[in-house]
């Protein structure tokens, strides 16, 4: 997405991005102010440390928020495929349960923030 098209949305009071990365700076939404601050805590489109009329064309990566990753069960589609419809062994069934583990784990670190 184009800083243009950032700013539009802005404008027009549609729904935005809460977080986006422009080259090395990470902006963060503030409905209150209707503006991005960055890593030092200004303001980025009403802070004068910018030249948004240089920046308008460039792109902003938009920063996705975390989201659980779901569990795998042991007679799931995509490991059916995998499997060409033969039985899961006992080996797999245990790598399953590891992986499992796993997103257990990293679900966790979601729930945090």
């Amino acid at each position: 997405m184009k800083v243009i098209d950032l700013l539009n949305r802005i404008a027009n009071g549609e729904e935005v991005p809460k977080k986006v990365k422009y080259k090395t700076h990470y902006w963060e939404y503030k409905e209150e102010a209707k503006d991005y601050k960055d890593n030092e805590d200004d303001y980025v489109f009403s802070c004068s440390n910018y030249d948004i009329t240089a920046m308008l064309d460039n792109e902003v990566e938009i920063i996705e928020e975390d989201k659980k990753i779901e569990k795998l069960e042991y007679y799931d589609n995509s490991i059916m495929w995998c499997m060409n419809g033969r039985e899961i062994t006992d080996n797999e069934k245990d790598l399953i349960d590891k992986i499992n583990e796993i997103i257990d784990k990293l679900n966790a670190g979601v729930d945090k923030e």
